[in-house]
């Protein structure tokens, strides 16, 4: 039981980095959207 829960806090620890480093403006938008916006995302996405 302690592992499932330890497993689901790394993967949502994992998940919220990744959308703080978007927020925070990592040229990461080819993995977000299907790759709608390569590079850094727009502001009218992020706001």
């Amino acid at each position: 039981m302690w592992f499932w829960a330890l497993v689901f806090v790394g993967v949502a620890v994992i998940v919220v980095g990744f959308q703080f480093a978007l927020f925070l403006g990592a040229p990461w938008g080819d993995f977000t959207l299907w790759g709608k916006f390569p590079g850094k995302m727009p502001a009218s996405i992020i706001s």
